[in-house]
């Protein structure tokens, strides 16, 4: 019988091979698509995209919160429950399709608003905007079942799934390219897989769980229908704070700078959304256990469990966040062109909120499966709200920079502590000043870290792939020697080291 731990470690193990099989097919493709078609319509894309993250504000708080009520049922294999509560999330995913469908396309005619000049060699361009507001909304159709494999701890399963389609997805839509060059092919290629994804994780849940293709489903019991509107009304007006968060910085560069620096910008993201999606593979899997070990275990465990993970994901985000600024306008030089890069000071924002959202992941996976929905409901509107306030002038006076410090302003006044606080009071009865002195401690050796390793590295020349992959071992050395230099009386490594070594000896046993 796997326990709770092996079941994480092998969630991560196979996530991980997946995912870096992902990345590779995503690289081509992205490079197919800057020769092919150039940075307008790669502007064009991450508008759009930023654009659905406000309507799929319909969705918002529905997911975590049947995560959420599917962790209990689950453990006591309450099956009749869990019929009633994956029967309410089909109806209202169904609901949200539709409303993403109709309001996404009603706004068809107003996409002038976000963008500063409306490119005249992109003819279809409202058609590209349609096709790709109704690859969100088939999104949700059936995708609702995959909530069940992620809340029984068979992420790996889902991830199998993505893996495959997504590769599909890549080859297909290079291959469309490079025979057509054409962006309209590409997208219905995109909806094409989308739906493919959906039926065969919709097939392989129905496979695992039968009982879910029952017609005979209960009505779900007052209380805990009551709890999950209560759930989703908290979250979905923290999802709106994060929306406007997460998405403006497109939109706002669009209007005030214009729709090329969209397109440069994108290619930053996307590399630093490689890294934010390796974070996600490792601590996804792990959500699923800490909902569990909340479920039944007492709340010292679970402080001790918060801290381990606190360093581990520290460390993670702190090495990539310093290895991206010393690597990122060299990738995008010998990628790219020259003129495809920022200045130090727009990457050195770039990382900094790269690391500033990543080590939240532990306090937002605790918030989460501690059920902290409806305290936290406020918080990402003030978020939102200072990020606008900040954002606009900023970008006037001080362009891209100004965007991305207004997006860092916003995100430390407020939420950085609050979501501590809420967490170490509800679910670990502690006062959180801790979490600020470690959170502290961290972003300085970051900083400094990352100084020194930038010092060093910064004499090695880039010009050519041979330069960068000197200069990306060296960084990797520094980076290593400074780290066993600053934690290796830490109790936590000790701890990280036995668990890795006994898993490798037990291997090795078997």
């Amino acid at each position: 019988m796997e326990s709770r731990t092996d079941k994480s470690i092998k969630n991560i193990y196979i996530s991980l091979g997946m995912y870096i099989f992902q990345l590779l097919f995503s690289i081509i493709n992205r490079t197919i698509f800057i020769k092919l078609l150039g940075s307008e319509y790669l502007g064009i894309s991450g508008l759009f995209s930023n654009i659905l993250a406000f309507l799929t504000l319909a969705e918002s708080g529905i997911g975590n919160a049947m995560v959420f009520a599917l962790y209990k049922p689950l453990k006591e294999k309450d099956i009749e429950k869990i019929k009633s509560i994956m029967k309410l999330y089909d109806k209202l995913y169904l609901i949200v399709s539709s409303a993403v469908l109709i309001i996404g396309i009603s706004l068809t005619p107003f996409l002038n608003v976000f963008i500063k000049d409306m490119p005249k060699d992109i003819p279809l361009l409202r058609i590209y905007y349609v096709l790709y507001v109704l690859n969100c909304a088939i999104s949700y159709l059936f995708s609702y079942r995959r909530t069940i494999l992620i809340c029984d701890q068979k992420l790996y399963i889902s991830n199998l799934v993505r893996t495959i389609s997504f590769t599909l997805l890549a080859v297909i839509q290079a291959i469309v390219l490079l025979i057509t060059h054409d962006f309209l092919f590409y997208l219905i290629v995109m909806i094409f897989m989308t739906v493919f994804e959906n039926l065969l994780v919709s097939y392989i849940a129905t496979k695992k769980y039968p009982y879910l293709k029952e017609k005979k489903v209960k009505t779900l019991d007052t209380c805990t229908k009551t709890e999950i509107k209560k759930n989703v009304g908290a979250i979905f007006i923290q999802k709106v704070g994060n929306a406007v968060i997460d998405s403006t910085d497109n939109i706002i560069l669009s209007k005030f700078v214009g729709i090329v620096a969209v397109g440069i910008y994108s290619n930053y993201v996307m590399i630093i959304n490689v890294a934010t999606r390796l974070m996600d593979t490792i601590f996804s899997s792990l959500s699923a256990s800490v909902g569990n070990l909340l479920v039944d275990e007492k709340s010292n465990h679970s402080k001790l469990v918060f801290d381990r993970m606190m360093f581990i994901c520290s460390i993670m985000h702190g090495g990539l966040a310093v290895g991206m600024y010393c690597m990122l306008n060299p990738l995008i030089r010998n990628w790219l062109g020259k003129k495809y890069e920022f200045e130090m000071f727009v990457v050195f924002i770039i990382c900094l909120n790269f690391y500033l959202r990543g080590v939240r992941r532990p306090i937002n996976i605790y918030k989460e499966a501690g059920g902290v929905f409806w305290k936290d409901r406020y918080r990402t509107i003030i978020e939102a709200i200072t990020n606008l306030v900040v954002s606009i002038p900023f970008t006037l006076k001080y362009g891209i920079f100004g965007t991305l410090l207004g997006t860092t302003i916003s995100m430390m006044s407020f939420s950085f502590w609050y979501e501590a606080y809420l967490v170490y009071k509800n679910v670990f009865k502690m006062k959180f000043i801790d979490y600020t002195k470690q959170q502290f401690y961290y972003l300085v050796v970051v900083l400094l870290v990352g100084g020194i390793t930038f010092s060093i590295i910064d004499f090695i020349p880039y010009g050519n792939w041979g330069q960068f992959i000197l200069r990306g071992v060296m960084c990797c050395l520094v980076l290593c020697a400074l780290g066993v230099v600053v934690f290796f009386k830490n109790p936590n490594v000790g701890y990280f080291y036995d668990l890795l070594k006994g898993k490798l000896l037990k291997r090795k046993v078997k």
